[in-house]
């Protein structure tokens, strides 16, 4: 006489299954529902920076205009990783739009909006820490600052001196990735 119990299989039938087109669909839309109802950032929700505030980029790849001219003015900044910068009255009138609505002045200090527009974090207030390096791991400007600072080391003549330089180079940009 056994005692185990066996349990009924649940199983799906194969043709009452949503394909996967179709999930990935209606995940797609219920996301961009989601997103719809959040609420937008607007002059009243956010917080504006203002003229002699100090914002840093946490990351390269923004360009901040610096004048509302169209012809001449101040050329407009590439911020790099680290860079800082001293907010103008040129900065702020140049980051309305034709509407009158500000776009990066008014996402300084909300990094979820800053996710929710340009996918990553591009600003932060106040000044750039520090031990601030101004590459992320396994980005193009980390590959390149280990490269040369691997070729410094294989220049080093004596032993210990390579050893220490190579030790450094490990424990400042970590192990090397393709």
């Amino acid at each position: 006489m056994s005692t185990e119990t066996t349990k009924p299989e649940t199983t799906t039938d194969p043709a009452k299954q949503e394909p996967i087109g179709v999930q990935r669909l209606r995940l797609a839309r219920e996301r961009a529902a989601a997103l719809q109802a959040a609420q937008p950032v607007t002059q009243t929700t956010a917080k504006r920076v203002e003229v002699g505030d100090v914002v840093h980029a946490v990351n390269t790849g923004l360009q901040i205009h610096r004048s509302a001219s169209l012809w001449g003015g101040d050329p407009a900044l590439m911020l790099k990783r680290g860079d800082s910068f001293v907010v103008t009255a040129g900065m702020l009138e140049a980051d309305l739009d034709r509407n009158g609505k500000p776009s990066w002045s008014v996402l300084v200090h909300d990094p979820d909006a800053q996710y929710a527009r340009w996918g990553k974090l591009y600003l932060a207030p106040g000044e750039a820490p520090a031990d601030m390096q101004p590459w992320i791991v396994g980005d193009a400007d980390w590959k390149e600052a280990r490269e040369a600072a691997r070729q410094r080391a294989w220049r080093i003549v004596d032993e210990q001196e390579q050893k220490a330089a190579f030790q450094e180079i490990h424990r400042l940009y970590g192990p090397g990735r393709d």
